[in-house]
């Protein structure tokens, strides 16, 4: 049973014993309801003496279970005396069912001993003595209810003329509100079941989701017209770029986006090229949940001539990602809101080939540019144990690994009088890959552990761009408006980057 009480759970109850003068009349009843929660009894029955406030005799010898409709309990028992004057033999007891138990030890007779403790713990809660409790024999110790708002206050008292209300008491925890004291009873944490977590688990794997998103975006954002920095031969290269954009396909919310610098020099034979840059993506998760990834990334790039007559070229990329991400799991427990957050490394790497055949058509004015792209890439992300919220989780290293295979075309259209020329592309997409890896750990304050299946992806899509690109100052500017379809690639960013040959 649990030890904690959540922060979010705002129902309180609390026991004291404490002097107080009933209205006499009352009328018998089964049961009691208040703030939409029915409390039942099995023993004597209940009179209501104010707007929430119900009486409750004890049954002498007998066991009175309570039980509450919100799936909380209470049992209170009471053992005949027979010499008052020697023992003690009274006791209440409080029992919240699935959760904590705090024991109300009552004695009563001449200077009785009374306890109250935590009995998960043993720590001592009130502790003090009564004076005589009990006008002579037959004393039948009772209780008042007071439940209002979700609070719910159980006093014992002496008959309906009120209790002695002589003898002193020392407190270690509680408040301090009634003449001899009171405590808080500890509400049980409310019930988490793998089915209660799984979403919001499912939720958390956004997180490696988001990552390899942003070095898709690196390979097919900042990098898929790698003929746009092909350079003459003993010539050398230098950019500048950036891609800008939303993630909001499917039941995605985020954004996204990397910044890189990059070097290359034609030796003729081929044409190698280095980049450095870095990258980032947000994502809102369910019940107010966000996953952050930063990270930054080293690519190479050869760029081979394969026909210079008839304008094919392969271009071969490697890069290498690290990061990390920081989770924010929101999910409820019992109807509140609860946060868990934990952080963990990525690490990523990806292969990509491709052939493109510049300039292959032309329609009028227009050059076309087909090309076929192959690529791989590979990301894990390292364990972690969250902290916070009434249910944190561990989580199990993950990896995840896509397969894609783009055909696509550029093209690209002079504008009168200018150096600029209209350029356009149209892809189509193919993951090879059909859902994303498992997620899998434990909660251990719920017990139990979990095995997640992984978001079905979207294999299909369509990418396309629109925009502009030529001779600027020195150098040659290209600003790209790109937008794909239903996809796990960005629904739209803002692609631009400026280069210089030399």
């Amino acid at each position: 049973m649990s030890k904690r009480v959540s922060k979010y759970n705002k129902t309180t109850m609390s026991l004291a014993v404490g002097s107080i003068v009933l209205l006499s009349g009352w009328v018998n009843a089964s049961s009691f309801s208040v703030d939409g929660t029915t409390i039942s009894s099995n023993g004597a029955g209940f009179s209501q003496q104010s707007a929430n406030t119900y009486y409750l005799p004890s049954a002498n010898g007998e066991l009175t279970t309570l039980t509450f409709s919100d799936g909380r309990g209470l049992t209170l028992t009471s053992s005949e005396q027979s010499a008052f004057a020697s023992s003690s033999s009274a006791n209440v007891v409080g029992i919240l069912s699935g959760g904590s138990t705090v024991n109300a030890v009552l004695g009563y007779g001449n200077a009785s001993t009374i306890t109250i403790a935590d009995a998960i713990s043993g720590q001592s809660l009130v502790t003090g003595r009564y004076g005589q409790l009990g006008a002579g024999l037959g004393f039948e110790p009772a209780f008042v209810f007071d439940y209002s708002n979700g609070e719910l206050a159980i006093r014992a008292v002496k008959s309906i003329s009120g209790i002695d209300n002589t003898g002193s008491f020392t407190f270690t925890s509680g408040p301090t509100y009634f003449s001899l004291g009171s405590f808080l009873l500890a509400m049980a944490t409310p019930s988490y079941t793998l089915a209660d977590a799984a979403p919001s688990l499912l939720s958390a794997s956004y997180g490696l989701t988001a990552n390899l998103t942003t070095t898709s975006l690196l390979l097919h954002g900042a990098h898929s017209r790698p003929m746009g920095r092909y350079v003459a031969p003993q010539q050398r290269t230098f950019w500048a770029a950036g891609d800008f954009g939303t993630d909001n396909h499917g039941d995605r919310d985020g954004k996204i986006g990397l910044a890189e610098f990059g070097a290359g020099y034609n030796y003729g034979t081929v044409q190698l090229n280095a980049a450095i840059g870095q990258t980032w993506a947000e994502q809102n998760l369910i019940n107010s949940g966000e996953v952050e990834v930063d990270g930054m990334y080293l690519m190479l790039e050869s760029i081979i001539p394969l026909s210079l007559e008839r304008g094919m070229y392969a271009t071969l990329s490697a890069y290498h990602h690290w990061g990390d991400i920081d989770i924010n799991r929101g999910y409820l427990v019992g109807g509140a809101q609860n946060f868990s957050s934990g952080s963990a490394d990525s690490n990523t790497w990806g292969l990509r080939a491709r052939v493109d055949w510049v300039d292959a058509f032309a329609v009028k004015s227009t050059n076309l540019s087909p090309y076929v792209d192959l690529s791989y890439n590979h990301s894990t992300l390292d364990a972690y144990t969250e902290t916070g919220g009434d249910f944190p989780a561990q989580f199990d290293k993950r990896k995840d690994e896509i397969t894609e295979l783009r055909l696509g075309v550029n093209s690209a259209t002079p504008i009168n009088s200018s150096k600029l020329d209209f350029v356009t592309n149209l892809e189509a997409v193919h993951r090879f890959d059909d859902s994303a890896s498992n997620t899998a750990g434990q909660i251990v304050g719920a017990g139990f552990s979990f095995n997640v299946a992984g978001q079905a992806y979207k294999q299909n899509w369509l990418k396309a761009g629109v925009g502009l690109e030529g001779e600027v100052g020195a150098g040659k500017l290209s600003v790209m408006l790109n937008g794909t379809s239903k996809s796990e690639l960005s629904d739209a960013w803002l692609a631009v980057s400026y280069t210089l040959a030399f």
